[in-house]
């Protein structure tokens, strides 16, 4: 459909309307029939997703290599005040 706009305000509204249903509306082959806003939601989920597991894993690595430093004989206390200073 073409529009012939009367002025700017009705240009930005007509055109306003057209970007937010084609962004929540309109199902795209190149998006696996997503929206562009429900595509974009499962990729920021994803990467938030990943963030997590990548700072689980660094956490659980560091916490590791925490223990495997310190010998039997080490007191709970001094293992302790060593996490809290790192």
């Amino acid at each position: 459909m073409m529009y012939e706009f009367e002025n700017i305000a009705q240009a930005k509204e007509v055109i306003g309307n057209f970007i937010t249903k084609y962004n929540g509306q309109w199902l795209l082959h190149r998006l696996g029939l997503l929206s562009p806003i429900e595509f974009r939601n499962k990729y920021e989920r994803e990467i938030y997703v990943n963030m997590i597991d990548v700072e689980s894993e660094i956490s659980l690595r560091k916490g590791n290599e925490k223990r495997e430093r310190y010998s039997d004989s080490t007191s709970v206390e001094n293992f302790l005040k060593n996490c809290l200073h790192n």
